[in-house]
């Protein structure tokens, strides 16, 4: 396997539908291979981290549709890169987001 740099995009988002949509987008252009919803919900404020993996090298393009879709200008992402990944699920990422 070459060195590739599988990494998980952290995302707040202001509510479930936001989250969801952005999720669908990213999926349906193939730049994150799965997306999970976390609620992030503290006393009146209301939140939603979306957790999402795919490659490092995609963080720009994600980054990007996140700007198009998000509420706030300065949206809450950050990117955590993946160690010791198993070869089964890098196989399975790399092929998601082909």
């Amino acid at each position: 396997m070459t060195a590739t740099t599988f990494v998980e995009v952290v995302l707040t988002c202001t509510s479930w539908q936001q989250a969801q949509t952005i999720a669908d987008q990213l999926l349906e252009k193939r730049l994150v291979a799965s997306a999970e919803f976390i609620d992030d919900t503290h006393g009146e404020a209301s939140a939603v981290k979306l957790i999402m993996q795919t490659m490092g090298d995609r963080f720009e393009a994600i980054e990007a549709e996140i700007r198009q879709l998000h509420s706030q200008v300065a949206a809450t992402m950050h990117m955590v890169a993946m160690a010791d990944i198993a070869p089964a699920t890098a196989a399975w990422l790399e092929d998601e987001i082909k």
